[in-house]
């Protein structure tokens, strides 16, 4: 599922159809309601299953960045360093 960034942060939803017995995730604003199933498309028949919230996920992927950012943050000062000593022995 393709979401933009401000789709990204909306609420997800994960629903079941009485018709079809399927399951399948959508992405609305928490005052809309899905009004028909996504995989037979009738209506009425869907009910939205309780979840709980994606908090630690989104730590998870605050804390992947930090250490991305740490990494290439190394990176950047070491190569820095090695520039240094490449102009302190060239004079």
């Amino acid at each position: 599922m393709f979401m933009d960034k401000e789709t990204a942060l909306m609420p997800r939803y994960i629903y079941r159809c009485k018709e079809c017995e399927g399951s399948f995730m959508t992405v609305h604003g928490i005052t809309e309601d899905q009004d028909h199933c996504e995989l037979c498309y009738s209506s009425g028949t869907i009910f939205r299953i309780p979840q709980m919230p994606s908090v630690k996920i989104m730590r998870e992927e605050a804390g992947q960045l930090t250490r991305e950012f740490i990494e290439d943050s190394k990176r950047t000062l070491e190569q820095h360093k090695k520039d240094l000593k490449k102009e302190e022995h060239d004079q």
